[in-house]
């Protein structure tokens, strides 16, 4: 049981980075109209985003910090 807490806390973490980072992508659109690129961002998205990224890696950090100290 003690050794399913950091694989868990590994896959989450993996799990959160990759959401997040394709939410990042997404947050933004480009409309290119006669030579004139036209960009729109949502800030909200690139926000939950970030806060996605990180937390991702806070767990990801975790969970190898966790199975090193076995």
């Amino acid at each position: 049981m003690k050794s399913l807490l950091p694989v868990l806390l590994i896959v989450v973490g993996l799990g959160l980075g990759i959401y997040g980072i394709m939410q990042f992508g997404d947050s933004g659109k480009t409309l290119e109209i006669a030579g004139i690129e036209l960009g729109a961002h949502d800030k909200s998205q690139q926000t939950q985003a970030f806060l996605m990224i990180g937390l991702g890696v806070l767990s990801l950090a975790g969970g190898i910090f966790m199975m090193k100290k076995k």
